[in-house]
């Protein structure tokens, strides 16, 4: 189940819970990225070829989209990770001024994990002047986190 924050400037908060260890949620999330990331609609590129999206997977990462022509669209930075627990990254898409996102694993019962994730800092961006559709990113991490992180599983799963 998703659940989400409505206020303008409060977090964006999404819960989903998978059926499947922890680790492997983790390392799914974070080593996978660039997988199950729906890149034929949440990349910054245009074209016929879709990029490739890459989250490099220790403090100081960069988050990207690499196009077909070479071209390097940065997303943001990995600020924290503990394997297994979270990852927590500034996400600026190009914007002067970033938010945070922050995902969280948690243990809920044998092979189940419950993944928080929380997107904040929209005051920031409100402050500076930057025009943020908070709405979309509501609705984008309910179709990311539902549709195609824990929708990947139900594909594994299958194909088992």
């Amino acid at each position: 189940m998703v659940s989400s924050a409505n206020e303008t400037n409060s977090p964006i908060m999404k819960t989903i819970t998978i059926v499947a260890p922890r680790a492997l949620v983790f390392a799914t999330f974070v080593l996978d990225f660039g997988n199950w990331w729906p890149r034929d609609r949440f990349v910054r590129s245009t074209g016929s070829v879709l990029p490739t999206v890459i989250l490099e997977a220790r403090e100081g990462g960069a988050i990207f989209e690499l196009t077909d022509s070479g071209t390097r669209l940065e997303w943001g930075t990995v600020t924290a990770i503990e394997q297994d627990r979270f990852v927590r990254m500034q996400w600026h898409l190009s914007r002067p001024v970033e938010t945070i996102v922050e995902v969280a694993f948690e243990d809920v019962a044998h092979d189940q994990t419950r993944v928080v994730l929380t997107h904040s800092g929209w005051e920031a961006l409100e402050a500076a002047g930057a025009t943020v559709e908070r709405e979309n990113y509501d609705r984008g991490w309910d179709m990311i986190l539902v549709n195609t992180f824990a929708g990947s599983f139900a594909r594994t799963e299958a194909a088992e």
